[in-house]
C-alpha cells in the first residue's frame, strides 16, 4: 500500500514538474539559444575582439585547418604559422577543442567565421556538461540547469574569451566541473565513479596543461584528506589505479609526444612571473568583481557583480538568520570557496612557491575556476534552501538577472577595444602581433609571421637578451623585472641558413610539410637551418637519399650535404607516437560506447529527475 502511495506520489511531482528544465529538448534548446546570443553582439557589429593571447591561439586553429586540407591530421611541427619553419609548439600545447574551431574554419571557408561558430559550441558543450555533472553531483535537475548556465555564462569566463583570448582555458573550463567531480568521487565520494575522474581530466590535458596541474594539486590535497580520514581503502587504491591507467590511455596521443621533446630539446619555456605580485588583494578581488567590467586589467579576479553581492548578501545571512544559521553544508560550501578566494589572493604566500614547479601556473587567479565553481554551489545551494517567502519566484529572478547582467557586459563591452573584422574603420592598435584590421587576409599574414607563443618552445639558447647588467641569460622570474631591454631571436626571423659558420643568402622555404633550401654550392658543407631542432626531424636529398641531420649547441637543425644541392628536411612520428594516437582513439571509442550504454541502461542514475 505504502509502496503504490510513494509511486503514485512521485508520479504527480514528475508531471508538476516545470517543463522549461525537465524536457531533454526544450532544455538543450536553451543552452543553444543561450550560445549564439553569446555571439550576437560579434555578428551585429560585425566585430571580434582580438587580444594578446589571440597572437598564439588563432594561429594554432588555423595551422590545424590547413593541416586538414592536406591530410596532415594530427599537428606536429608547424609549417603556415609561427616562421613557417617547422615550430613545435603542437608538441607542447594540446589541441583538442581547436579541432573543432579548424573543422568550422574549413567548412565556411572564413577563419572569423570558423571561430564564432567554434564559440558557439564550445558555449554550448560547457553548459552540457556543467549540466550533467551538477546532476550527478546534487540530483536535482533544476540545480543543475541553474549551475550550467551561471558557469558557462560566468565573467570569468566572458574574461578568458574576451579580454585575453586565453582560448585553451575556456577549453579547459568547459569539462573543468566533470573533472573536479570525478577526483572528489575518486578520492572521497563513491570510487566506483573514477571513470568522470579518468574522463574529465583528460579532456582538461588535453586542451590545458596549466588548468590539469592545478587539478592534480587539488587532488593531491584530496589525497592527504582521504587518507586522514581512514577514507582510503583498498577499494579505492585499485580504483585510483584505474583512473591512472585509464587516464594515460586515454591522453597517450598527447603526452608521448610532449615527453619524447620535453626529454631531448631544452626549450625556452614560459617566463616565470612573480605571482606574489600578480596576486590581488581581497579587497581589489570584490572591488573588480563589483565593477563587472572586462577591460579591467585584473578581469580573471572577476566573478561578476551578481554573483559577487549575492554571495556577499547570502554570506550575512548565513550566520544572522535562523533558517540556515545551523546548516553545516552551506558553511562548508562558503568556507571552501572562501579559502579559494584567499587562495587567489595576495594573502596567500606565493613568494613562497616562486622557484618551485608550482611557479609553472605563473599566475595565481588559475585557481579562480576553484573560487568560481564553489562560489556557484554555495550561492545556488543557499537559494534553494533559504525561504523566500515575500519573493517566491527569486530563484527565477536570480538566474534572469544573472544571465541578464553578463549580456550587458558583453553588449557594452567598449568600443575602443574592438577590431572590425570587414572595413576600413580603425581602432585602437592591440597587443601582440595582432592585425589592426581583423580579416582573414591580415590574420593569414599575422599567423605567417607570429612568433608569440610560438617563441616558448624554441631551445632557450635561440633567443638572446640585451639586458642592462649586459649578461645574455634566461631570467628566473617576470622578464619585465630583470631590467630586459629587449629580446632577439634573429636566428630564427630572417630564415636564412649558414653554410659552414658563414651567413647565406639562401633561404628556407617549405611546400606542406616539407622544409627545403635549394641551389647550395658544390661540396660537402655543413648547412645550419633556421629551425628549431625537434627530435624526429629527418633530412634528404632531392634523390630521396638520407642525409646526416643533428642539432647544434644552441639548437639549430644542422645538416651535412654531401655534396648535394638540394636538402629537405620533414618530421617524422615516430613508433611510439603513431601507437600512441592509434591507442588513444580506440580508448576514447571504447570510453565513448561505455558511456553511452551506461547511460541507456541505468537513466535512472544519471539523468532521472527527481521531484523538485
Amino acid at each position: 500500500m505504502n509502496t503504490t502511495l510513494q509511486f503514485k506520489t512521485r508520479r504527480k511531482n514528475k508531471k508538476s514538474t516545470p517543463i522549461i528544465y525537465d524536457n531533454f529538448w526544450i532544455r538543450n534548446g536553451i543552452f543553444l539559444f543561450l550560445s549564439i546570443l553569446f555571439i550576437l553582439p560579434l555578428l551585429l557589429t560585425n566585430s571580434y575582439f582580438p587580444q594578446s593571447d589571440d597572437g598564439a591561439h588563432i594561429p594554432r586553429m588555423y595551422e590545424i585547418a590547413q593541416g586538414m586540407k592536406v591530410g596532415h591530421f594530427f599537428p606536429d611541427v608547424s609549417a603556415y604559422t609561427f616562421r613557417q619553419n617547422g615550430n613545435g609548439i603542437h608538441f607542447f600545447y594540446p589541441n583538442s577543442f581547436s579541432f573543432i574551431y579548424a573543422l568550422f574554419i574549413n567548412l565556411t571557408g572564413k577563419i572569423v567565421t570558423g571561430l564564432y561558430f567554434g564559440h558557439i559550441i564550445l558555449l554550448f558543450v560547457t553548459q552540457i556538461i556543467a549540466y550533467y555533472s551538477a546532476k550527478i553531483f546534487t540530483k536535482n535537475t533544476l540545480k543543475s540547469f541553474v549551475f550550467a548556465i551561471l558557469w558557462a555564462f560566468s565573467l570569468y569566463n566572458f574574461g578568458n574569451f574576451l579580454n585575453r583570448g586565453a582560448s585553451p582555458s575556456s577549453f579547459a573550463y568547459a569539462f573543468f566541473p566533470l573533472a573536479l567531480l570525478g577526483i572528489y568521487e575518486l578520492l572521497l565520494g563513491d570510487n566506483k565513479k573514477w571513470w568522470l575522474a579518468s574522463i574529465g581530466l583528460s579532456l582538461v590535458l588535453l586542451n590545458h596543461l596549466v588548468t590539469s596541474f592545478t587539478l592534480v594539486i587539488f587532488g593531491i590535497v584530496l589525497f592527504a584528506l582521504s587518507i586522514y580520514w581512514k577514507k582510503f581503502t583498498k577499494e579505492r587504491l585499485i580504483s585510483s589505479v584505474l583512473f591512472a591507467i585509464s587516464t594515460f590511455l586515454l591522453t597517450c596521443s598527447f603526452l608521448i609526444p610532449f615527453a619524447i621533446q620535453m626529454t631531448n630539446v631544452d626549450i625556452l619555456g614560459a617566463d616565470k612571473r612573480n605571482m606574489q605580485s600578480l596576486a590581488a588583494s581581497i579587497y581589489r578581488i570584490l572591488n573588480i568583481s563589483l565593477d563587472n567590467e572586462l577591460s579591467n586589467p585584473s578581469f580573471g579576479f572577476n566573478f561578476g557583480i551578481v554573483l559577487c553581492i549575492a554571495y556577499i548578501i547570502f554570506g550575512i545571512l548565513l550566520f544572522t538568520s535562523e533558517q540556515v544559521k545551523s546548516n553545516t553544508k552551506l558553511k562548508k560550501y562558503f568556507f571552501l570557496s572562501l579559502g579559494f578566494i584567499i587562495l587567489v589572493s595576495n594573502l596567500f604566500p606565493w613568494i613562497w612557491f616562486q622557484n618551485t614547479p608550482l611557479s609553472v601556473i605563473q599566475f595565481p587567479d588559475r585557481f579562480m575556476l576553484f573560487t568560481e565553481i564553489f562560489i556557484l554551489i554555495f550561492v545556488i545551494e543557499f537559494l534553494f534552501q533559504f525561504e523566500f517567502r515575500n519573493i517566491p519566484q527569486f530563484r527565477t529572478l536570480f538566474l534572469l538577472l544573472f544571465t541578464i547582467g553578463s549580456f550587458l557586459t558583453v553588449l557594452n563591452y567598449k568600443a575602443d577595444n574592438l577590431t572590425i573584422v570587414e572595413g576600413t574603420k580603425e581602432f585602437r592598435k592591440v597587443r601582440s602581433q595582432l592585425p589592426n584590421e581583423f580579416s582573414d587576409k591580415n590574420i593569414k599574414e599575422m599567423a605567417k609571421r607570429s612568433n608569440f607563443g610560438g617563441n616558448d618552445y624554441i631551445s632557450e639558447k635561440q633567443m638572446t637578451y640585451t639586458v642592462n647588467d649586459t649578461k645574455n641569460v634566461r631570467p628566473s622570474t617576470n622578464v619585465f623585472e630583470q631590467g630586459i631591454i629587449s629580446a632577439s631571436t634573429s636566428g630564427l626571423d630572417e630564415k636564412v641558413t649558414y653554410i659552414d659558420g658563414e651567413k647565406s643568402q639562401i633561404m628556407l622555404y617549405n611546400q606542406d610539410y616539407t622544409f627545403m633550401v635549394n641551389n647550395l654550392p658544390n661540396g660537402d658543407h655543413t648547412v645550419r637551418l633556421p629551425m628549431t631542432w625537434y627530435k624526429g626531424f629527418e633530412a634528404t636529398d632531392n634523390n630521396g637519399t638520407k642525409l646526416v641531420l643533428q642539432k647544434d649547441d644552441d639548437g639549430y637543425v644542422v645538416v651535412n650535404t654531401k655534396g648535394q644541392p638540394q636538402i629537405k628536411v620533414q618530421y617524422i612520428k615516430s613508433a611510439a607516437e603513431k601507437m600512441g594516437i592509434c591507442i588513444s582513439i580506440l580508448s576514447w571509442i571504447i570510453t565513448i560506447a561505455t558511456v553511452g550504454f551506461m547511460y541507456f541502461r541505468n537513466k535512472t542514475e544519471l539523468v532521472k529527475d527527481d521531484a523538485i
